[in-house]
């Protein structure tokens, strides 16, 4: 039988997954809208891969102190808008 912990920090790791998932869709969909910029392209394009990384290292924890803090932040401010 799994304790509360192992159950928390696969709940941890879920969410953070979500958390990636739900800003990578939002970062591929500004690619997508935005290939005059080559600037913004790079930026972007470098953002994603670094994402593509972190979620490989997802059960590290400070990979998911980042992702819940940073990356959570981000995605709120783009769903505000």
């Amino acid at each position: 039988m799994e304790s509360f912990n192992e159950f928390n920090e696969f709940d941890e790791v879920e969410t953070a997954a979500r958390i990636l998932t739900e800003l990578y869709k939002i970062k591929l969909d500004q690619l997508r809208n935005n290939r005059t910029d080559p600037g913004k392209v790079t930026l972007l394009k470098s953002e994603m891969a670094t994402m593509r990384h972190e979620h490989k290292m997802i059960n590290r924890p400070e990979v998911l102190t980042k992702i819940n803090t940073i990356y959570a932040s981000e995605v709120k401010k783009y769903l505000r808008k």
